[in-house]
């Protein structure tokens, strides 16, 4: 069964914000009790990402799911990464295991950080495309809905 459906944050299309505007867009809108739940939210998603940037790697984040709409209280957060291959074959040994905890493990990582993560590789038209359908789409596979996307270079 669906969660509730409601409203995005952004009707359609990009946004790009950085990472010290993620409580703008996603937390300051809500009452006190949204803010708090959306906060920890945020807090296990802030964790997650100082995780990831230890790997030193460019990506593109884009960020949807229940969290990027009016829900009050949303499970977790919905983010897909765009990484360059070369960049991710390159790494040494222990940042390639760590790359491995953090984007595949995904059900451990949505228990420690509240965050459901996939990604797929820059230019491939294949994972854009997939990803532009499931997070810009509402429920209902025809309504847009717009997405926030951050950069890490």
């Amino acid at each position: 069964m669906r969660e509730r459906e409601f409203p995005p944050l952004l009707a359609n299309g990009f946004k790009d914000i950085t990472e010290a505007e993620l409580h703008k867009e996603f937390v300051a809108p809500f009452n006190y009790q949204a803010e708090d739940h959306r906060s920890n939210l945020l807090i296990g998603f802030g964790s997650f990402l100082n995780e990831f940037k230890t790997l030193d790697i460019t990506a593109e984040v884009w960020i949807d799911g229940s969290f990027a709409t009016t829900a009050p209280d949303p499970s977790d957060i919905d983010v897909v990464f765009y990484f360059k291959p070369e960049e991710v074959d390159s790494l040494e040994q222990e940042k390639k295991e760590k790359f491995e905890r953090l984007f595949q493990s995904r059900r451990f990582m949505k228990n420690l950080y509240n965050v459901e993560v996939f990604y797929g590789m820059v230019g491939s038209d294949y994972d854009y495309n997939q990803w532009n359908y499931v997070f810009g789409t509402c429920y209902d596979n025809k309504t847009p809905k717009g997405i926030f996307r951050m950069r890490y270079n």
